[in-house]
């Protein structure tokens, strides 16, 4: 194994790291989205046909004196899409949601097996270390198995071809080839290289490796570095499409956070040009009709004032 393994390996830590919590913070600080206000909202059982607390009559007052809203169903429905892929399931068009399942249980297991060999350099106890094992290879097993599986069905479905870009296809052999260079370091019995490996790159002393190995890592440590700008961060992002978009069925009252968050986004400028929007205009014109002219064509001709 070369030195530079070893700075790849830190370069692409650093990176998964620091790139999300970025890429999560710009997210954060985005503007206030529009609702999707899909209901059942799960932190509101009392609800759970598919209501609101908004129903109620005396729904202003009981918001000011708190809401009784379970969050803990929150928690359980997003464990519900994590571990079992809940809502793939329900909506299982293409036949997606079982090598879908394996993927992602193959991504979860590869995470645990790389977090248990760390471990098991520090304390190098013989349990540890076959735990670590078993991962490694059901990881590399149920990964295999989804990512190939998803491979066929983009390719030979030709409706899910139309909507699959090459992106998505090298997405898809990034983890094919990963978990295959994941199995092969068990089938060709070179896993005793794994710990040799990560204590070069924690002691940054130079081993040699098999080549096996030394690809499996280069395939995870490209993984790492490719997450933060890639379509994989869909994982993390889900708290936000699904708390600050779906579930959101906060109240918004005249002086409080959210509508001082709407007033300053309001004075947003329209910066496109269509038969609706003028440029230059702000939401707030537009919502209102002051000052803005809409063309009463769609070739654009006519204006007619609002």
């Amino acid at each position: 194994m070369s030195q530079f393994m070893i700075y790849f390996a830190w370069f692409s830590v650093i990176c998964f790291f620091l790139g999300s919590f970025i890429k999560l913070l710009k997210i954060n600080n985005m503007p206030l989205h529009l609702r999707a206000e899909l209901y059942p909202v799960a932190h509101d059982p009392n609800h759970s046909y598919g209501g609101s607390y908004m129903e109620e009559a005396n729904y202003v007052e009981e918001s000011k004196k708190g809401l009784k809203h379970i969050w803990v169903n929150d928690i359980i429905e997003i464990l519900k899409e994590v571990l079992f892929l809940s809502r793939v399931k329900e909506y299982n068009i293409y036949g997606l949601w079982f090598p879908s399942l394996l993927l992602h249980w193959g991504l979860y297991l590869l995470f645990g097996w790389i977090f248990l060999s760390v471990l098991s350099i520090f304390w190098p106890f013989y349990y540890l270390i076959q735990l670590s094992s078993i991962l490694g290879i059901v990881s590399g097993i149920f990964g295999t198995l989804g990512s190939f599986l998803l491979i066929l069905k983009r390719i030979f479905s030709e409706e899910l071809r139309f909507y699959t870009t090459p992106l998505d296809f090298f997405n898809l052999f990034l983890l094919f080839a990963m978990f295959v260079a994941t199995l092969s370091v068990f089938l060709f019995d070179v896993n005793h290289d794994i710990l040799k490996y990560l204590n070069s790159i924690i002691t940054f002393k130079y081993s040699h490796v098999s080549l096996l190995v030394t690809v499996q890592f280069f395939l995870f440590q490209f993984f790492l570095l490719y997450f933060p700008f890639s379509k994989f961060m869909h994982a993390p992002i889900k708290y936000w499409t699904w708390h600050a978009i779906m579930w959101d069925d906060a109240l918004n009252m005249k002086g409080k956070k959210i509508d001082l968050i709407l007033q300053e986004q309001l004075k947003y400028k329209q910066f496109w040009s269509a038969p609706h929007a003028i440029p230059g205009a702000s939401w707030a014109e537009v919502a209102t009709n002051l000052k803005v002219e809409e063309r009463g064509n769609n070739n654009g001709n006519k204006k007619t004032a609002i």
